[in-house]
């Protein structure tokens, strides 16, 4: 039986369009410094609220075409590996790679984009599980 893994509905956290807001914010006070432009704060404030859109939206229909079938892994319907690792700031992931005849498809999952159940599935499934 071939069961589909979805992604949570709140793929992009509040804590990660933060993240990318500020940067984009600071991006842009630190260019109107060097190059000696103006930048309206209303420009800023419109940016902002069109990157908060597209992001959010985006997370809403995101896919994930990740699935299980007989305690197989498969990533675009291709058998797939995965590896338990951890981010240059410590967060865990799993890598999910599945390789084609030209190259390979790779997903990089967070715990908190699937649901716990499927997290401990695939990290069980994992072929370097490193300390919780």
């Amino acid at each position: 039986m071939k069961r589909e893994i979805p992604f949570s509905n709140d793929v992009w956290s509040l804590k990660d369009i933060l993240t990318i807001l500020a940067g984009f914010i600071t991006l842009t006070v630190v260019l109107n410094f060097i190059f000696d432009t103006y930048t309206s704060i209303e420009s800023l404030v419109i940016t902002s609220v069109i990157m908060i859109a597209v992001y959010s939206i985006s997370a809403r229909f995101r896919k994930s075409h990740l699935s299980v079938s007989d305690g197989q892994v498969y990533l675009y319907q291709l058998p797939a590996t995965l590896k338990y690792k951890s981010s240059i700031f410590g967060k865990p992931y799993i890598q999910i790679t599945s390789l084609t005849e030209s190259g390979y498809h790779r997903l990089n999952i967070k715990q908190h984009e699937i649901a716990p159940k499927d997290w401990t599935f695939l990290f069980n499934q994992c072929s370097s599980n490193l300390p919780k």
